[in-house]
């Protein structure tokens, strides 16, 4: 199973739900601006211990080959692009659907982990590219 994840949904599934992941042997995609968005948040947090937990869970995730930073090839239908840039996504949200779509085609099955519910979960277009609703879940309805 591919899970690709957004920037505020990542820290959830990298902390809390690490062990569901390895569990189920799934695997994380994220675009590379979901890594610089989360790069920036990291750089500002005050907490020297969440950082550092959140990258040691990046690194062991990367050693079992459970983690991978992908640039999207694929091209949005023009109709699935329409209905995103309607609802105010931006480029990054527009990488992490093209790259939900590639890894679906790949696999036959992905999952989009994201709190940004106006962006994905309430686009009946994403809902049908990616197979359903069911297949777009908040980091708390993994398991």
């Amino acid at each position: 199973m591919n899970l690709v994840v957004d920037t505020n949904s990542l820290k959830a599934i990298l902390l809390d739900k690490k062990e569901e992941v390895f569990k189920k042997c799934h695997v994380i995609y994220i675009p590379p601006c979901v890594e610089k968005e989360l790069e920036g948040v990291l750089s500002r947090a005050h907490l020297a211990q969440l950082r550092k937990s959140i990258h040691a869970a990046i690194g062991e995730f990367k050693s079992m080959r459970k983690f991978n930073v992908k640039r999207p090839h694929a091209h949005l239908p023009e109709k699935l692009k329409k209905a995103l840039i309607k609802v105010g996504a931006d480029e990054c949200d527009m990488n992490i659907v093209r790259l939900a779509l590639e890894r679906k085609k790949k696999s036959g099955k992905v999952i989009i982990i994201t709190r940004n519910k106006e962006h994905f979960q309430r686009v009946p277009e994403v809902i049908t590219h990616v197979g359903g609703r069911e297949n777009i879940i908040f980091p708390e309805e993994y398991n």
